[in-house]
C-alpha cells in the first residue's frame, strides 16, 4: 500500500513537473513573441529616423548651394556691372 501511494505521489509530482515545463515554456514563447515585435518596432523607428536624418542633410545641401549660386550670381552681376559703367568711361 505505501508502495503505491509512494508511486502515486511521485506520478503526481512528475505530470506537475511537466505542466510547470510546459506552462514555462509558453510563457517563453510569448516572451520571445513580444521581443520580435519590439525589435521590429525599433528597426522601424531606425529607418525612420535614419530617412529624417538624410531629409535634413538634403535640405541643408540644398540650402548651402542656394547661397552659393546667389553670391555668385551677385558677384557675376557686379562684376559686370563695373564692366559695363568702366566702358562708358572710356567711349
Amino acid at each position: 500500500m505505501a508502495a503505491m501511494v509512494a508511486s502515486a505521489a511521485a506520478a503526481a509530482d512528475v505530470s506537475a513537473a511537466r505542466a510547470l515545463a510546459v506552462a514555462r515554456a509558453e510563457q517563453a514563447e510569448l516572451v520571445r513573441e513580444r521581443w520580435t515585435a519590439a525589435a521590429q518596432r525599433t528597426k522601424g523607428l531606425e529607418r525612420l529616423k535614419e530617412r529624417h536624418e538624410a531629409d535634413l542633410r538634403r535640405a541643408a545641401d540644398v540650402a548651402e548651394a542656394r547661397v552659393v549660386d546667389d553670391l555668385v550670381t551677385r558677384q557675376h552681376g557686379a562684376s559686370k556691372r563695373e564692366r559695363e559703367e568702366g566702358q562708358r568711361w572710356t567711349d
